[in-house]
């Protein structure tokens, strides 16, 4: 055979051979579509997470509320009430007390969720709340009460030491809720006194 149709029909064979190698039927590399795209198995995008009802810990209706107490570790207190018409007032004095003030408390109390729930406290001393810094007691419809008991303040000011009545664990709840628990009763929530206005002065 002629050496050069010899050489051409190897050149050939090897085009041939090497188009079959790496031609476009040629699967890439790891055969099926990438893992985690879209459309994917597998690629379904995550739920998001919910919330986990170990940290609610109260759940009524503010409009319920008709008596809040609170008293602090010294045993001073303060008590007040509201009417059915939604006027607050200070106990026993009946003296007109802020509705601001109180209907903000109460509506924080009426949704409290802590951010933290130790079930098994070893010590309650350790967290402030033998004896307890400030106890206050909300009651709704005249009989049903809730208890929330505070203690002092987490490291680093990550929040307030809670426990509430029936309840042995200690939950972690808002420095402000405290603050504002605890002024109730350095600051009794008396109606703000009408800041008069000043005279217009005479025309001259």
């Amino acid at each position: 055979m002629n050496p050069r149709v010899t050489v051409a029909l190897l050149v050939v064979l090897l085009a041939l051979g090497g188009y079959l190698y790496f031609g476009p039927n040629q699967a890439p590399s790891g055969g099926g579509a990438a893992s985690g795209a879209p459309g994917a198995p597998g690629a379904a995008s995550k739920s998001p997470p919910t919330a986990d009802p170990a940290l609610d810990m109260f759940t009524f209706d503010d409009r319920a509320v008709d008596r809040l107490t609170v008293t602090g570790s010294s045993g001073q207190g303060v008590e007040v009430a509201r009417s059915a018409e939604g006027t607050w007032t200070l106990q026993p004095s009946g003296e007109p007390a802020d509705r601001v003030r109180l209907s903000g408390v109460v509506l924080r109390l009426s949704n409290l969720r802590a951010t933290r729930r130790i079930a098994e406290p070893a010590n309650l001393a350790d967290f402030g709340l033998s004896p307890p810094a400030v106890t206050a007691t909300v009651m709704t419809g005249g009989d049903e009460e809730r208890l929330l008991i505070l203690g002092t303040k987490a490291p680093a000011e990550a929040g307030t030491y809670a426990m509430k009545g029936g309840d042995s664990a200690v939950y972690l709840v808002t420095n402000a809720l405290a603050q504002d628990l605890e002024r109730l009763v350095t600051e009794p929530p008396r109606e703000p006194t009408p800041t008069a206005s000043p005279s217009p002065s005479p025309s001259s």
